[in-house]
C-alpha cells in the first residue's frame, strides 16, 4: 500500500469514527457498512485516542464534535464555552466573555471531577485535578475533534471521571501543504491573530506543521484583561506499519484577576465592578497589575506499530512543565501573617504595612502509557497501562513592602511541595454476538500516592502522606434493534482521591465513590435523529462545597455521606428541509444530598483567619439540593444554509434555577437564564487545489442583550460568640457583543 492510498484510508476512517452531529446523535445506520468494509485497517494516528474513546457500539452516553463544528463555533473561545451546547453542560466565565478564566459543569459536577485527556494522555493538573483552560490559550484552534462521555464512561488515563470525561484530539495530518492565516476583532478591544502552516505528507512519509496565536482583550469585567500567546508544533513519520508523532504546545498567559465576583450592592452601582486591585474598599485608586501569570510547555510523543492483522501496539509519553504566579496588593497587613518580624524604618517600628504579594507555583508532570489493541471476528480488546509522576512546588514572596527594613523580595514566607504518583491498568472487551448484541466489559485498577509537606500560606505546617487503591469495574450491553435503532444499558463504578486543597484543610478527608447507571435508546431514520438516556449517579462521600472559600478564591470541600443525581437526557435533530436543520437537547434532573451533616466552622472574632476555625458546630439537614445543579438544562441550534458555503446558526442555551449553596437556602439561587448567539460563516473557494478559500465569520453573542449571572459563591463566617457574617458574590456575563474573523486558507 503506497502513502497516498494510506492517507485516503486515514481520512475515510477519521470521518467514519469522528464525524458526528455534535449536539444530536450520529446516524450510525449510514456508517456501519463503511466501518465493516475497512475493519481490518486501523488509523495509526488515532490509536492513542481509540484506547480511551467510545464508539457507536459502546453502551455509554456520549457526544462528539468534529472539526467542522469546532470551526463554526470558535471565533475566540475557550473549551468550556465551545462545549456549552452539548447535553448537560453549563459553562461559566469570570470576565464575562468566552475568554479569560472559564469553566464548566457537566450534570452539575464541577471541573475538578471531569477527566480531560488530549490525544489519550491526561491533561488535568494532578494537584487540583482540574484543567485551567486559561493556561492553554486558543487550544480550540488546534483541535480536530472532541468527545464528551457523560457519567463515568469508559476507562481513561489520569484523574477519575465523576461527572464526565472529555477527550481532545489535535489536528490530523494534512496530505497537502497548507497555510491558514486569520484575524479576529471584537468588542472590548479584542484582537486575535492566528497563523498555521503545514508541509503536508512528504514522499518519504515525513510531515511537519505548526500554529501560532496571539490574543488580547480588555474583557467585560474591570481588570478582566487578557494577554495570550500560544504555539503548537507537530512532526513525525508515517509508514505502512509504524507511526511516530511528536507534539509541542507553548502557552503564555497574563490575565487580570477576577475570581472574587461582586456583591449585589456593588453590581447595582457598577455592573462591571471588580474588587481585585482596589487599594482600599471605597477608594478609586487601584493597583493595575493584580494578575494571574502562567507559562506552560507540553511535550508529547506517540509511537504505534501494526504487529499483525489483529494486533496493534502503541505507546505515548507526555511531559508538562508549568510555572506561574498570582500578583496581588494587600493593604495594612501584619508582618506576623507572613512570618516576618516587625520592621523598623527611620526609628519607628511598624507591625503592619501595605504589601504586594506574589504566590508562585512550579510543577513538572511526567506521563507514560502503553496500549495493545486486538481485533478479530466479533471480539475487540484493549489492554492499557498508565504511569504518572507529579512534583509541584508552591511558595510565596513579597515583591514590595511599603515599610521595609530587611525583607528581601527573594525571601519565601511559605513553601510547600506536593508529590503524586499514579499507576493504572485497564482491560476492555467488546464482543458482538447474535449479530445484534454487543457486550462490553471494562476493568480498571488505579493506585495513587499523595504526599504534601512544608508550610502553607497561613504559616501552618502541612504533613500528609497516603496511598489509595481503587478497583473500577464497568459493564454494559447494547442491542441493535434494526438498522436505525439501538438500546443500551451500562453500570460503572468510580473512585476518586481528594485534591491537594482538600487534604490541606482536612487530613482526614475521605475518597469519594460513585456507582453510575445508564439506560439509553437511539433512533436515526431518514431526516430524524433522537436519543434518550436515563442516568442515576449514586455517590458515597461525595465532595461538595462547604460554604467556605480560600483566600485565593477556590471553594473548600467536605464529604457528604449519601447523595445522588437522577436525570433524563433527551437529544434530537431534524432536517426540516434541505437548507434548514434543527438540533436540540434537554436534561431534566434531581440532584440531592441525603441526611446532610453540616459542620459550621466557628472562629474567634479577635483572632479571625479566613480559613482556619477554632472549633465546629454540627447541624443536620434531612435533604437538600446539590449546589450548581439546575433541574433543567437545554440548548438548541437552528442551522440555515440558503446557498453553498454559507452557514447561519442561531444557538440558544437555557439554564434553570440553581442553588449556589448546599443548604437549599431560598435566597441563594441563581435565576433562570436563556441566551442566544448568532453565528454566520461564509467560505469563498479559490481556484486551484481543493480546500483553498477565503472565509469570513461573524458572531453576535448574547443577541438579545440579556442581563444574566452564570455563577456565584456564598460563605458564612460563624463566630464562637454566636454572631455570624454572610456574603454572596456574583459573576455577571457580558451584554450583547460582537466579533468578526477574516481568514484565508491556501
Amino acid at each position: 500500500m503506497n502513502i497516498k492510498q494510506k492517507i485516503k484510508q486515514i481520512l475515510l476512517l477519521s470521518f467514519v469514527v469522528f464525524g458526528n452531529w455534535a449536539y444530536a446523535i450520529r446516524p450510525y445506520s449510514e456508517t456501519t457498512e463503511t466501518i465493516d468494509s475497512i475493519s481490518r485497517f486501523i488509523d495509526l494516528e488515532s490509536v492513542s485516542i481509540q484506547a480511551v474513546r467510545a464508539n457507536e457500539r459502546t453502551p455509554v452516553s456520549f457526544s462528539t464534535m468534529d472539526k467542522t463544528e469546532i470551526q463554526r463555533l470558535n471565533n475566540v473561545t475557550n473549551i468550556p464555552v465551545l462545549l456549552q451546547l452539548m447535553p448537560s453542560v453549563v459553562a461559566t466565565t469570570e470576565n464575562g466573555t468566552a475568554m479569560g478564566n472559564t469553566s464548566f459543569r457537566i450534570r452539575g459536577v464541577d471541573a475538578s471531577r471531569i477527566n480531560v485527556t488530549i490525544n489519550g494522555l491526561p491533561l488535568n493538573n494532578p494537584a487540583s485535578q482540574e484543567v485551567f483552560w486559561v493556561n492553554l490559550p486558543n487550544l480550540s484552534g488546534f483541535l480536530n475533534s472532541v468527545q464528551v462521555q457523560r457519567g463515568v464512561g469508559t476507562s481513561t488515563n489520569g484523574s477519575a471521571a465523576f461527572g464526565a470525561s472529555v477527550n481532545l484530539e489535535t489536528e490530523k495530518i494534512s496530505p497537502q501543504p497548507n497555510l491558514d492565516v486569520s484575524t479576529t476583532v471584537g468588542s472590548f478591544n479584542t484582537l486575535s491573530t492566528n497563523v498555521s502552516a503545514g508541509s503536508g505528507l512528504l514522499k518519504n512519509g515525513m510531515f511537519a506543521e505548526g500554529s501560532y496565536s496571539k490574543i488580547n482583550s480588555d474583557g467585560y469585567i474591570r481588570n478582566g484583561k487578557i494577554d495570550y500567546q500560544s504555539a503548537y508544533f507537530s512532526t513525525g513519520l508515517v509508514k505502512s506499519k509504524p507511526f511516530l508523532k511528536v507534539n509541542y504546545w507553548y502557552g503564555d498567559q497574563k490575565t487580570g484577576i477576577t475570581w472574587r465576583g461582586a456583591t449585589k450592592e456593588q453590581l447595582e452601582r457598577d455592573r462591571r465592578f471588580n474588587e481585585d486591585g482596589l487599594i482600599f474598599a471605597n477608594s478609586p485608586i487601584r493597583y493595575d497589575n493584580e494578575t494571574d501569570n502562567y507559562r506552560s510547555h507540553i511535550f508529547q510523543a506517540f509511537y504505534a506499530y501494526t504487529i499483525s492483522d489483529h494486533w496493534i501496539f502503541n505507546t505515548g509519553f507526555n511531559y508538562t512543565n508549568g510555572f506561574g504566579y498570582y500578583e496581588t496588593f494587600r493593604a495594612n497587613r501584619r508582618f506576623s501573617d507572613f512570618g516576618f518580624n516587625p520592621q523598623t524604618v527611620d526609628g519607628t517600628t511598624y507591625s503592619r504595612s501595605d504589601v504586594i504579594r506574589q504566590q508562585f507555583m512550579s510543577n513538572d508532570f511526567y506521563v507514560a502509557n502503553i496500549n495493545f489493541m486486538y481485533a478479530k471476528n466479533s471480539l475487540n480488546m484493549t489492554i492499557g497501562g498508565n504511569y504518572s509522576y507529579y512534583d509541584g512546588d508552591h511558595y510565596g514572596r513579597l515583591k514590595w513592602v511599603q515599610r521595609n527594613e530587611n525583607i528581601s523580595p527573594k525571601d519565601n514566607w511559605y513553601e510547600n511541595v506536593m508529590k503524586k504518583t499514579e499507576a493504572s491498568f485497564f482491560t476492555k472487551f467488546e464482543y458482538t454476538f447474535f449479530e445484534k448484541f454487543n457486550a462490553f466489559l471494562d476493568l480498571q485498577y488505579r493506585y495513587v500516592n499523595q504526599e504534601l509537606s512544608g508550610v502553607d500560606s497561613d504559616l501552618l505546617q502541612l504533613d500528609f502522606s497516603k496511598d489509595y487503591s481503587f478497583f473500577n469495574p464497568k459493564i454494559g450491553l447494547s442491542f441493535q434493534i434494526d438498522a436505525h435503532q439501538k438500546l443500551y444499558a451500562f453500570v460503572a463504578k468510580s473512585s476518586r482521591e481528594p485534591r491537594r486543597s482538600d487534604v490541606k484543610e482536612n487530613a482526614n478527608v475521605k475518597p469519594e465513590h460513585l456507582t453510575n447507571y445508564e439506560l439509553g435508546y437511539q433512533i436515526n431514520k431518514n431526516r430524524l435523529a433522537f436519543g434518550s438516556n436515563i442516568y442515576f449517579m449514586d455517590y458515597k462521600d461525595q465532595f461538595v462545597p462547604n460554604g467556605r472559600l480560600s483566600e485565593s478564591g477556590y471553594a473548600l470541600m467536605d464529604n457528604v455521606a449519601k447523595s445522588y443525581r437522577l436525570g433524563v437526557e433527551l437529544v434530537g435533530g431534524y432536517q426540516i428541509c434541505k437548507p434548514l436543520r434543527i438540533d436540540a437537547n434537554l436534561t431534566l434532573s434531581q440532584n440531592k444530598i441525603l441526611d446532610y451533616l453540616v459542620l459550621d466552622a466557628l472562629h474567634d472574632p479577635n483572632t479571625w483567619l479566613p480559613v482556619r476555625p477554632v472549633q465546629y458546630k454540627e447541624r443536620t439537614l434531612k435533604s437538600s439540593d446539590l449546589a450548581f445543579s439546575p433541574n433543567v438544562v437545554g440548548s438548541g441550534i437552528l442551522t440555515y444554509s440558503p446557498i453553498q458555503n454559507l452557514n447561519i446558526m442561531l444557538t440558544g442555551k437555557y439554564v434553570g434555577k440553581q442553588f449556589f449553596d448546599n443548604f437549599s437556602t431560598p435566597e441563594n439561587q441563581l435565576d433562570i437564564y436563556f441566551v442566544c448567539d448568532l453565528n454566520v460563516r461564509y467560505e469563498y473557494p479559490l481556484k486551484g487545489k481543493d480546500g483553498r478559500k477565503i472565509y469570513v465569520q461573524g458572531v453576535i453573542n448574547n443577541l438579545f442583550n440579556k442581563d444574566y449571572i452564570s455563577n456565584a459563591n456564598t460563605y458564612t463566617t460563624y463566630f464562637i460568640d454566636g454572631t455570624s457574617f454572610t456574603e454572596s458574590r456574583f459573576f455577571v456575563q457580558a451584554p450583547i457583543h460582537f466579533s468578526i474573523k477574516l481568514g484565508v486558507k491556501l
